[in-house]
This record gives C-alpha cells, structure tokens and sequence, in this order.
C-alpha cells in the first residue's frame, strides 16, 4: 500500500499557509507589491515544508505537492517571483541530494517554458479559467515529474498505477481547493473596498443633503423678512427687530459653514508632548462663565503629571466641545463633573453631567454629521470631536440613561512613561 499521509500534510500546509497569507497581507491594506512579497515569502515556506515531507516512492527520489506553492507564487506573483522562489528551490533541494535532484533539474527546466507560454494569471480572467489553468500545469508537473523518474529508476507496476492516481488526485485536490480560497479572499476584499466606496458616497450625500437643508434655513428666513422689507410691509418701529433677526440667522449660516470648513479642511497638527492638569484647567477656566449662564456648577477631579501626544490646540477644540454639550444637556442646572486619572497605561477622562441623557439609539448615532440632540446644533461638533481623539489614538465611550445624564469616557494613550524612559 501507498501511505499517503504525507501528501495529507502537504495539502495541510499549503492550505495552512494560505490562510496565514490573508491575515497577515490580503486582509490588510498594503501595496500590490508588498502584496507579492508576501505571496512569495509565504509560498517559500510552504514549498520547502513540502519538500520536508514527501513520499520515497523510488530511491533517491522525493514526491510531494512543491510545485502547488511554486505555481500559486508564480500564476499570482509574475515573472519576479518565479525567478526568486526558483533559485530558493533548487538551492533547497540540492541540499538533500541523492539522484532525485538531476531528475527535478530536468523537470524544472521542462516545465520553465511551459509556465512563461501560458504567463500568470490576467487580472479580467474568469476564474473557471484559472483554476483550469493552475490545475493543468500541476498535473502536468506531476505526470513529467513521475515519467522521469520511473524512466531514470526503470520501476513501472501495479503499484505504481496507483501512486499515480494518488498523486493526481491529491495534487488536483490542493490547487483547486488553493485557487478558489485565494479567489475567496480577492473577491472578499474586492467587496469591502466597494462597500466602503459605498458608504463613503452615502455619507457624502447625507453630508451635502444636511447642509443644504442646514442653511436653507436661516437663508430662507432672511429672504423673506428682505422681501418684506423691499415691499415696504414692514413698518418702521419694527425693522429693528428684524434687522436683529436677520443677523442671528446668518451667523448661524456662518456658523454652520465653519463646522462643515472644520472637516474639510486639511490637517495641519502640531504634535508635542502636553501637560493634562493645566491643559483641563484652562478650558474649565474658559467655559466656567458659560456654565454659570446656565446655572452649571463645574466640579474637577484631575492626577497630576498626566502627559500625552496631541496638538495642543485640536485637542482643546474636541474637549471645548464636550464640555459645551454637557452643559447644555442640563436646561435647568446642575454640576458638570470632570475628572482624569491613569489606568492600566491608559489616560481616562471622564466627562459626566446630569442632564436630559439620551438612549442608546442617540449614542449610536453620535458623531453622525447634523444629527445632534439639541434643538439648535449641527452635530459637526461632536463629529469633529471624535474625529479628533481618533487621529490621537484614542476611542470613546458613553454611558447615558435617558432623564439620568451621561458619562462621556476619552481613553487616550498615556505617554508619561514612555516619555520618561526616552529621558
């Protein structure tokens, strides 16, 4: 009998390695040549396993699926990686020696024409025509492999009938099941780059709808006190009043048009290591008069020596923002409780208020552009807000309860160690 446990193992590892290939590479976004790189480190290792594993059908002579990892480097890598895992493969298999060697010269140099005729694969190939194309020429790999060394040994029986149809099953086996996983993971991330070209059209679209609904608005109210005011319907004790109005509403339109300038413009930061306590201190010392005007008390609870990396001033912005919710999130008072601490090399702060609070359907949308929960707001604020402590590293979370307040959670890297072991 034929022990084909080792073509088993070779149908593993190859498989083993592809899946390890579209971790490390396919699902992240690098470079088709980086790609290619790793496709040939990749196939490297599973061809010199290969080889580490094979059936000794006839002396001297080594049988296994090498030619799988060779061909898939090849038909997915170009001309670049058939020339560089060549050269690795006949270096690796002189090593073991014996008269194998010479026959695998000769079958290599064989199948090197064959391979540059029929080219790697093309990018508008469907892919019934790639797996017929890497299954041919593994099959044929196999059956010259085999003819040459049962001519060189002069062994041709029964059993070598059945090694025959063992190879050809196995090796038909892992390149049709090696194909349709790569086609799997091109196809899988072809899908996402469309989905996320989707959603980024959608959120354009929502964007530009917003704010054309936001500054239809205040223009709309303008136009028509204009009109008014041209038609001389408006009598004079009263155009004051309207005049102010007229005011209000396009600073508001201005105002909108700030926020929605604060996510197009390009960015321009201007890292450094920063102190927390005063950078928390002077923004409570800012907003302090706004929290009185609203009847706000502001409570602090800050560590020292807490230090991270961030633009001082974007940073401020994101923490103005929050703060300025949270007091507006209390109509009828309260206290606006801040705190920062350190956590498992983690710099927490923690803003928390008792005002209206929000359920857990608002949380999810927080951060969407115009979507706010005040009745006057465009919700950019806060968009700009998470945008800002995301480039830093960092994440969000809110706690809230409706009618019971929020918690508003910054988790930043802490950079007061790191910082002193440079020092």
């Amino acid at each position: 009998m034929i022990e084909v446990l080792p073509l088993l193992l070779n149908t593993f590892i190859i498989i083993i390695t592809i899946f390890f290939y579209q971790i490390v590479c396919l699902d992240k976004d690098r470079s088709e040549c980086a790609n290619r790189w790793f496709l040939l480190l990749f196939s490297t290792v599973a061809m010199a396993m290969c080889i580490a594993f094979p059936i000794h059908f006839f002396a001297g002579h080594f049988f296994d699926l090498r030619y799988v990892p060779i061909l898939v480097c090849f038909l997915y890598g170009g001309h670049r990686n058939l020339l560089l895992i060549s050269i690795f493969y006949l270096a690796y298999r002189y090593s073991f020696g014996g008269e194998g060697f010479i026959t695998s010269l000769i079958v290599y140099v064989i199948m090197l024409p064959i391979m540059f005729i029929f080219g790697p694969f093309r990018p508008d190939q469907p892919k019934s025509k790639r797996i017929a194309q890497g299954t041919g020429l593994t099959l044929l790999w196999a059956l010259v492999a085999v003819a040459f060394s049962s001519f060189r040994t002069g062994q041709a029986d029964l059993l070598f009938g059945w090694f025959m149809v063992s190879l050809i099953t196995f090796t038909s086996f892992t390149m049709i099941m090696t194909v349709l996983f790569i086609e799997g993971i091109y196809e899988k991330k072809k899908l996402r780059k469309e989905v996320e070209r989707a959603e980024k059209m959608y959120l354009v679209g929502e964007l530009a709808a917003s704010f054309a609904h936001e500054i239809r608005n205040p223009l709309t109210v303008v136009s028509g006190f204009l009109q008014l005011m041209g038609k001389n319907q408006i009598a004079e004790d009263a155009k004051h009043d309207y005049l102010r109005i007229m005011i209000t509403e396009l600073e508001r339109a201005q105002a909108i048009i700030s926020d929605y300038l604060a996510i197009a413009k390009p960015k321009n930061d201007s890292i450094q290591l920063i102190q927390l306590e005063p950078l928390l201190r002077q923004i409570i010392e800012l907003m302090s008069p706004y929290a009185l005007m609203n009847t706000v008390i502001i409570a602090s609870s800050i560590e020292q020596n807490l230090q991270l990396k961030a633009d001082a001033s974007r940073f401020s912005q994101s923490l103005i923002n929050i703060v300025k919710n949270g007091i507006e999130a209390m109509p009828d008072g309260g206290t606006l409780e801040i705190k920062a601490y350190r956590k498992q090399r983690k710099l927490l702060i923690e803003i928390s208020d008792q005002g209206v609070g929000m359920t857990q359907a608002e949380i999810d949308r927080l951060g969407t552009p115009f979507y706010t929960t005040k009745e006057k707001g465009t919700g950019i604020g806060t968009m700009v807000a998470l945008g800002i402590i995301g480039s830093m590293g960092g994440r969000t979370e809110v706690h809230s309860k409706k009618g019971a307040g929020t918690i508003f959670t910054i988790i930043l890297p802490d950079q007061s160690v790191s910082y002193q072991n440079e020092q």
